[in-house]
Order: structure tokens, then C-alpha cells, then sequence
């Protein structure tokens, strides 16, 4: 049995996106934001909050209870975002991007079609047959739309 490491999913992205947005608004940096950890009593290291915030590492429970307390707000504020999001969906469309799990030393490009959906500033999110599949915009190298040539009238 192979150990893959646990995909950050759908809730956990859009945590790390409203913590981001919540850290930015108080205007504090994650090295200002580890030391106020730290100082509260759960320290977490900088470039790990950095990992949390990009969707390369999960927040865990504590984790968020720490974060909240530190950013005066409630760790439901959190979880739920109360700002409405205007969804913009293109059609099916190839998405190129690298894939920088900490697993993989040299990460290739690796490409998905699917629906893409513009929803966050943060995060691509596409939609395939099978999955969904949140990417950073910072890892996505190229978006390109598939058009279905129009038929003739003959």
C-alpha cells in the first residue's frame, strides 16, 4: 500500500483562500503571522503557513482554532466566506500546469481537460468527468478553450 499524502479538497482550499484574504485585510505577513502564533502558544513555522495558503499542506483543527483566535475572528469565519462570488465557466478547456506536491522533486507539466471555472482569485478550479480539480493560478502555465467548429447549412 503506498502512502500518497491526503489531498487538501474543495472546503480545505477555500479555508486557506479566506485565511489568506483575512491575514491580508489585518495586513500581516506570514512571518508576522507564525510569531503570533508562536506567542499565543502553537507555533507554526512561516513557510508552513505558507504551504497552508497555497493549498500545499492541510489545516488541521487546532491549526484553525490558533489561526482564528490570532486574526480576531471566529474559526467559522473561517470556514464560510460571506461574500457572494460571481462564477464565470468556459467551455471545455485544456489546463497545462505543474503539480508541486512535496512528493515530487522535478515536477513535469501535466495537462487536464475539463469545464473551468473562475470563481476564486486564488484557485482554477476544473471540472472533469471524474473529479474535481483545484489548481493555484501561480502553478497554471497555459489555459487554452476548445471551440466546436460550426456546422454549415448545406
Amino acid at each position: 500500500m503506498s502512502k500518497e499524502p491526503i489531498r487538501v479538497g474543495e472546503n480545505g482550499f477555500r479555508t486557506a483562500r479566506i485565511m489568506t484574504e483575512v491575514r491580508k485585510q489585518r495586513r500581516v505577513t506570514l512571518r508576522q503571522l507564525a510569531l503570533k502564533l508562536e506567542a499565543a502558544g502553537h507555533p507554526i513555522h512561516y513557510s508552513s503557513l505558507s504551504q497552508m495558503a497555497t493549498g500545499r499542506r492541510r489545516i488541521d483543527v487546532d491549526d484553525l482554532v490558533a489561526l482564528a483566535d490570532v486574526l480576531d475572528v471566529a474559526p467559522s469565519d473561517l470556514l464560510e466566506s460571506s461574500d457572494s462570488v460571481t462564477t464565470c465557466v468556459a467551455d471545455v478547456t485544456t489546463v497545462r500546469y505543474r503539480d508541486f506536491s512535496p512528493r515530487l522533486q522535478d515536477p513535469a507539466p501535466k495537462q487536464i481537460e475539463g469545464e473551468v471555472l473562475l470563481d476564486d482569485p486564488i484557485y482554477l478550479r476544473v471540472e472533469t468527468a471524474d473529479d474535481t480539480y483545484l489548481i493555484p493560478h501561480v502553478n497554471v502555465i497555459s489555459i487554452r478553450t476548445h471551440h466546436e467548429p460550426e456546422e454549415s447549412e448545406q
